[in-house]
């Protein structure tokens, strides 16, 4: 478990100062306070970059191996802030952390592969405005900051759930098996509360059997608020939020240089807002050290645009990002991607009664950050596989 030794090992480490009494200690909190703004100052270096164009070309492509078990864990955070006069009130933020373990074995079609994941841990804060809505971590010792229980014991429930991935030999998700039945399971485990009764759909309006736009209204006055949470959940963890885990991007085709750079382009997953587009312009910097390995190191620098939407030139967004590929794994070893976009606000995204996008104006945006890393944390041989080798020697 060298290299989840290595991760834990490089966690940020929490400082707590307190207790201090001036007016009884002026002098040592002087000398203190000092010796902290000068470590403040002296900002931590990452490590050295090296390498030569005169090096030769490098293979930096990525793929999961049958055989092996993969711990990786993926943390979110994104950032809604609408633009409007009480900003406040409307910011919204989502922390979110979930590490799992992924067993690759060989898929009956040729080449391509079945990927087992187990969750292993969740959490997730979500606040709007300066209330925490809600609060939730799986890991031992942990208290709730809010009264709200409808995600806590749905989320406990996800803990320990299995899924099924098949991914293509080009690398992309085929098709999942489990998702919707680990759910269902899930929301089973906080039942409707006594006397809330199922919806009542109506129909708002129409144009044609194209374009039905329907309005669900729970029967005795408004619906409860475990609907709510279901709903949040069910489109948190959606398709494209498990494909990131599973598909690679940004990585050349072919072996490149040092100083090399290439263009990508494709989509990407905002959570809560679906699927934007990037294009990219990538560089292989150099080698750099990263979890204790001499990784090649990918910069990425480019657009990023909402799908389907026209927005006027001054709402372009940005995409940036770096890769650490260790090439002896032939394996991303951390990805980070940073993205900045303003979206259209959903209300006014089709025109009432047709197919026709509108485009918002009148300040009708929300600008959006987000940051999404993904990070091997441990990776060794299935159990399997390691009997069989001992039983050979």
């Amino acid at each position: 478990m060298q290299l989840q030794k290595q991760a834990v090992e490089m966690m940020p480490k929490r400082i707590a100062l307190d207790g201090w009494k001036f007016w009884e200690m002026a002098g040592v909190a002087l000398l203190c306070c000092a010796a902290l703004c000068t470590g403040c100052a002296r900002k931590k270096a990452e490590p050295r970059i090296t390498g030569s164009s005169s090096d030769a070309a490098t293979s930096l492509q990525c793929a999961w191996k049958p055989g092996l078990r993969y711990i990786v864990r993926l943390e979110m955070n994104q950032f809604t802030d609408p633009e409007v006069a009480d900003r406040d009130v409307g910011q919204h933020r989502v922390n979110f952390a979930q590490e799992c373990q992924i067993d690759v074995k060989p898929a009956r079609k040729e080449g391509s592969l079945n990927a087992e994941m187990t969750i292993l841990s969740l959490s997730m804060e979500r606040s709007k405005g300066n209330e925490i809505a809600v609060s939730f971590d799986s890991e031992p010792g942990w208290e709730p900051v809010t009264e709200e229980d409808h995600y806590t014991t749905i989320m406990r429930q996800m803990v320990g759930g299995k899924l099924s991935f098949l991914i293509s030999p080009d690398g992309k998700v085929q098709n999942s098996q489990g998702v919707p039945q680990w759910l269902n399971k899930a929301f089973a485990a906080d039942p409707r509360p006594a006397g809330a009764r199922g919806g009542v759909t109506a129909v708002v309006s129409t144009n044609g059997t194209t374009n039905i736009v329907r309005r669900t209204v729970a029967a005795g006055g408004g619906r409860d608020k475990r609907t709510s949470v279901v709903n949040v959940l069910r489109n948190f963890f959606s398709p494209e939020h498990f494909r990131q885990i599973f598909e690679f991007s940004h990585l050349p085709a072919n072996p490149v240089r040092v100083g090399e750079s290439w263009a990508s382009q494709g989509i990407t997953f905002i959570s809560g807002r679906g699927t934007s587009r990037y294009e990219t312009k990538d560089e292989f910097v150099g080698w750099q050290l990263n979890s204790n390995s001499n990784c090649a190191r990918i910069n990425i620098a480019g657009d990023f645009m909402p799908m389907g939407l026209s927005l006027p030139a001054n709402k372009k967004g940005t995409f940036k990002g770096h890769i650490w590929v260790n090439t002896g794994l032939g394996f991303p070893m951390t990805q980070v991607f940073e993205k900045q976009g303003v979206f259209p606000d959903p209300s006014t995204l089709k025109q009432m009664g047709t197919n026709t996008v509108a485009t918002p104006t009148n300040g009708t945006y929300k600008a959006i950050q987000q940051s999404v890393s993904i990070t091997l944390v441990d990776v060794l041989p299935l159990e399997e596989n390691a009997k069989a080798a001992t039983e050979t020697k």
